[in-house]
C-alpha cells in the first residue's frame, strides 16, 4: 500500500509523541537551572547556551525547545506540504505578530512585508483549516475558534466566558510562538488573538508559559 506524504508526516509525528525522550546534560539541577536562565528573557539565553556547551551538549536548549514543541505539532498532518514549509521559515528566527483590520499576521523581524503564507488572509484561513480537520473536535467559527457547550462570543468576537482548552487556532499560535526565537505582539493583538481569559481577564495559562519562558513578549 503506498502512503501519501500527509499520512507519513502523521505517522512520524504520532511516533514522536509516544517516543520522545526529554533532552537532559545529565544533572536535573543544572537542567533546571539552564532553563531558568534562558527563560529570563532573550538576552540570558546565549549565556545559557554558552554554560550549556561547556557542560558538552552546546545544543541542549535547542533540543528543550524541540522537545516542548513536539506536542503542538500534531497540527503538522492538517496542513499542506507548502504550509508547513511556510511555517517552519520562522523557526529561530524574531518575528511579530500584527494586525491588520482586526486580523493578525507575522512579519520576521528586519524583513520587508509579511512572513511567506502567514499574512492576516492566509493565517485566518489555515487557522480554519486545522479547525475543521481537528478529530473530535467541535464546530469552529470562521476565526478557528471551537464553540464547546455553554462558550459563547460576542458579536465584536469577545470572549464572553472564561475558557480553559486550547483550540485549533491556540495550537498554531503556540507552534508558531515556540517555533520563533521570540514572538512580539501588543496587547490589542493578543486579545484580538483571544489570548486573555474574558475581555480583561489575566493571560490564558499556556501563552502565560510562553511568556515565562521569554517566547512571548506583549507590549502596551
Amino acid at each position: 500500500m503506498k502512503i501519501t506524504r500527509r499520512q507519513l508526516r502523521k505517522l512520524i509525528t504520532e511516533t514522536l509523541l509516544e517516543y520522545r525522550i526529554k533532552p537532559t546534560t545529565g544533572d536535573m539541577s543544572m537542567d533546571d537551572a539552564l532553563q531558568a536562565i534562558a527563560g529570563s528573557g532573550p538576552e540570558y539565553s546565549a549565556q545559557a547556551s554558552e554554560l550549556a556547551a561547556s557542560l558538552g551538549y552546546d545544543t541542549y536548549l535547542t533540543d528543550v525547545d524541540e522537545y516542548q514543541l513536539v506536542p503542538n505539532m500534531k497540527i503538522l498532518s492538517y496542513m499542506s506540504d507548502t504550509q508547513v514549509d511556510n511555517l517552519m521559515n520562522i523557526k529561530g528566527k524574531s518575528i511579530s505578530m500584527v494586525l491588520q483590520y482586526d486580523i493578525a499576521g507575522v512579519v520576521i523581524t528586519g524583513q520587508e512585508g509579511w512572513a511567506p503564507g502567514l499574512n492576516p488572509d492566509e493565517l485566518i484561513a489555515l487557522e480554519l483549516q486545522i479547525a475543521n480537520k481537528e478529530e473530535g473536535g467541535y464546530p469552529a467559527d470562521e476565526y478557528g475558534r471551537v464553540h464547546p457547550p455553554g462558550a459563547a462570543w460576542s458579536a465584536w468576537g469577545d470572549i464572553l466566558m472564561d475558557r480553559t482548552s486550547i483550540h485549533p487556532s491556540d495550537e498554531l499560535h503556540i507552534a508558531i510562538i515556540k517555533l520563533s526565537a521570540s514572538t512580539e505582539m501588543s496587547e490589542e493583538t493578543a486579545g484580538s488573538l483571544d489570548f486573555y481569559h474574558n475581555v480583561e481577564g489575566p493571560l490564558l495559562p499556556f501563552y502565560q508559559e510562553l511568556v515565562d519562558q521569554g517566547k512571548l513578549i506583549i507590549t502596551d
